[in-house]
């Protein structure tokens, strides 16, 4: 099928696998730890894939996932659904148990395809995942040999890639409704949900990152996270693929090697959010730490971060919101980006408002809810998959409710203020638990810390903290809250602290925090009321 880039025209994503494998059959389209696919080669296994998938009797409508670490079977897989119209759901490799199980029931999926590690999670579910039939072992037969795959019928991805790699059998569907990849939520207030993104809604949110981000074919993303999230899945397999450019993962990210590997792949893109800005600006300063071949970071960065961070790595840093079910929402300009601490002004294919708990707007500069709504079809997620309630929950009165917090500066730029749930009141002051924790995090015997709000005596609540120190440290509780009279406003700091030796996670690595609220205060926990530290003002 015939594609153009930046068109509206309905298309498939395998026309520009097509388009990249006659006009540069030879670049590389995707380097993982350093082997690499060329376009030619992108395509012709993505073919065989699909007529492997077809062979085993998958076809449109069906749901395929991928249940495995980075490599180069998620693109092949991602384009073999393209290929044949069925729909693709990357499932994290931390899933276990219920977790794996809820997944797997919810999309539906017809067959998974997994690491050999993983093979017995899936075995272990049995008739609990009842429209799963195909179990595909990432791998050849030596990786397969000696698992036990139980009642599901075996194959290893080396078998259908031995497919005819010629032509598609099977239907082509291009209908731009149609589900192309099921994106499952953190679920950190209950179990996780399926967002549906349709071929349409994957076009668009392509097409809008390389327009705003200008990526072309001579350009290079590295993006070192998991592949089963949306993120580098999209800046690795998509973008390039729609671009003819190049997509670079790896098997694991490190702080410490970060740059060394963008110099490597010739990257000149790249994606790092809050806490990867952290760990990447806590590494030893280098000499050459401005000398790599990088330009943009898209993501976002810590307010106080951005600039000193541009400045020692030579980078741009292009703020976004985002979320899976609309991506992304807001972004900076390439040519000029909103302030520090700003998430960028609305994508023009949404309509983004923030409003009151009674769905009516507030003014510019007060916090409310993130709202938003399309401007023109298939440009976000099509519902939850299997969970009608939750999509007209999250629709109420035609507007999408994000469940986050924000505020619109004077001159129209997002600022990103909390998650709904972490927003808490004291004494008539709204608190962001989020801008508490990233003030506390800086403290330098702090590991990790959740902020909440606990019930308090004289009605609303009270800022409670939960630590996990850094090992070796010694917690001195009156210095702690020296440091945090110093770095937040007086009616933000902690009354109570807890000191954990861990957060509670779900299983995609965010923090938990109804645990920690349903065990509230207990004999252990300090409390700087009851030890007469006196907040300043």
């Amino acid at each position: 099928m015939a594609a153009t880039w930046g068109t509206r025209t309905p298309v498939s994503m395998t026309g520009f696998l097509e388009r990249n494998a006659a006009d540069r059959p030879d670049r590389v389209a995707l380097w993982v730890d350093g082997a690499t696919v060329t376009h030619r080669e992108m395509l012709e296994r993505s073919v065989a894939l699909a007529n492997g998938y077809h062979g085993i009797g998958l076809g449109a409508g069906d749901v395929v996932a991928a249940f495995m670490a980075n490599g180069f079977e998620h693109a092949y897989s991602w384009h073999a659904c393209w290929h044949l119209g069925t729909g693709h759901v990357p499932i994290n490799v931390n899933m276990s148990g219920d977790f794996l199980r809820h997944q797997l029931v919810t999309s539906g999926a017809r067959a998974v395809v997994a690491d050999p590690a993983l093979v017995p999670r899936i075995v272990e579910l049995g008739d609990a995942v009842p429209a799963l039939e195909h179990l595909i072992v990432r791998g050849g037969a030596g990786d397969a040999a000696g698992l036990d795959t139980g009642r599901f019928k075996a194959t290893t991805t080396a078998d259908l890639l031995a497919s005819d790699r010629d032509r598609v059998h099977g239907d082509r569907a291009v209908d731009q409704s149609a589900l192309n990849a099921i994106i499952f939520t953190g679920g950190t207030t209950g179990p996780s949900k399926a967002a549906a993104m349709s071929r349409g809604y994957v076009m668009a949110m392509m097409e809008t990152m390389a327009r705003m981000w200008r990526f072309d074919g001579e350009c290079s993303f590295y993006q070192p996270t998991p592949m089963f999230h949306i993120n580098a899945a999209a800046n690795c397999i998509m973008l390039p693929t729609l671009t003819g450019g190049r997509g670079n993962s790896q098997s694991a990210f490190s702080a410490s090697g970060f740059w060394d590997a963008a110099r490597e792949c010739g990257a000149t893109h790249t994606s790092i959010f809050g806490p990867l800005y952290l760990m990447l600006w806590a590494q030893p300063p280098r000499d050459d730490d401005a000398d790599n071949p990088v330009r943009i970071s898209t993501g976002y960065a810590p307010a106080e971060l951005r600039d000193p961070f541009q400045r020692r790595f030579g980078i741009k840093i292009l703020n976004i919101y985002a979320l899976s079910e609309a991506l992304p929402v807001t972004l900076d300009d390439y040519d000029d980006p909103g302030p520090a601490g700003t998430s960028g002004r609305p994508n023009p294919d949404f309509d983004v408002r923030i409003f009151d708990d009674d769905d009516e707007e507030v003014p510019a500069g007060e916090p409310g809810e993130i709202v938003l709504r399309p401007r023109r079809p298939w440009v976000m997620f099509s519902g939850y998959h299997n969970h009608p309630q939750a999509t007209v929950e999250t629709w109420r009165n035609l507007w999408f409710h994000t469940g986050d917090i924000g505020r619109f500066d004077a001159d129209g730029y997002l600022v990103f203020v909390d998650r709904k749930a972490d927003y808490l009141r004291r004494r008539g002051v709204n608190i962001s638990c989020w801008d508490v924790e990233q003030a506390i995090v800086r403290h330098p015997a702090v590991a990790d810390v959740a902020v909440i709000g606990v019930p308090s005596e004289l009605g609303e609540q009270e800022v409670k903290a939960c630590l996990v120190l850094r090992p070796g440290a010694e917690f001195d509780p009156v210095e702690f809250l020296d440091f945090c009279s110093a770095a937040m406003p007086h009616f933000a700091v902690p009354r109570f602290i807890d000191v954990v030796d861990a957060l509670p996670r779900s299983p995609v690595g965010r923090v938990t925090k109804q645990p920690l609220r349903q065990r509230g205060n207990t004999a252990e926990t300090l409390d700087r009321e009851a030890m007469g530290y006196v907040v300043p003002k």
